[in-house]
Parts: C-alpha cells; structure tokens; sequence
C-alpha cells in the first residue's frame, strides 16, 4: 500500500556556504498512509546539519587520508575546527564501518546508494538496528 504525500509545514534551515551563511525554507509533507511526516530537500543538504555534503565528504577524505583540515577552512570562513571534529565523530561513530563494509566510495554519490542499502540519507544520524550484524 503506498500512501499520498501533503503539504504539513515549512521550516528554515541554515547552510554554510562560501558565500555566507544562507537560509533554505524545507517543505515537510505528511505521508496519508503512515501517518509520517518527511521534509524535502535537496540532495546535496545533509540531515540536522549546516555543512553541505560536499564540506563533508571532502572533511572526511582529508581526514582518512591525514591531511590538513586548514584548506577546507581557509576555503569556507565558516566552518570551524568544531564543525569538522563534529563531522568526523559522527562519521566514524555511526558511519565508517558501514561505508566501507559496502566498499561505497566517498564523493557525491554516496547519498544515493545510503538511501538505497540503509534506507537512511548519509550522515543521518538516528538510533536504527545495524543490518549489517543483524
């Protein structure tokens, strides 16, 4: 049974961006079926966060590769030594093993096969049963 999705509310989300800190206005609907609601954004947006998922990718590729995460700063003022410790905690607390268990490469299509293996966007972090041990 697939249900119909409806308008429910709107919400801003800030974005850190070169250019400046930018607000995104996130369409929730509510699924009819399940009773749910999601919010619709773009894919590049990663959930309950203000760095873009490329800032994260490219975050994470210096940091298994131990380069320096100055450049990253020095390329957007507005990421900071906190963001990126944030990012590389939730990374390899949640998503290091499940990334390289499925040998998933870490550019922009990663969203993609995240929603499609674990059924949840990459970065997402909530408290779900681990497929791959269970």
């Amino acid at each position: 049974m697939s249900g119909q999705l409806i308008k429910h509310a709107y919400y801003d989300r800030h974005i850190k961006m070169l250019e400046g800190v930018i607000t995104l206005t996130i369409l929730r609907v509510k699924c009819t079926c399940c009773g749910k609601t999601h919010a619709i954004f773009p894919e590049s947006i990663v959930p309950y966060s203000q760095i873009i998922l490329t800032d994260h990718t490219t975050i994470i590729n210096a940091y298994n590769s131990g380069f320096s995460f100055e450049p990253i700063m020095m390329a957007n003022e507005f990421i900071d030594e906190s963001n990126i410790s944030y990012i590389i905690k939730q990374y390899l607390r949640y998503w290091k093993e499940r990334i390289s268990s499925f040998k998933i490469p870490l550019d922009l299509s990663i969203s993609k096969q995240c929603l499609k293996l674990f059924k949840q966007q990459f970065m997402q972090i909530k408290c779900i049963q681990n497929i791959l041990f269970s």
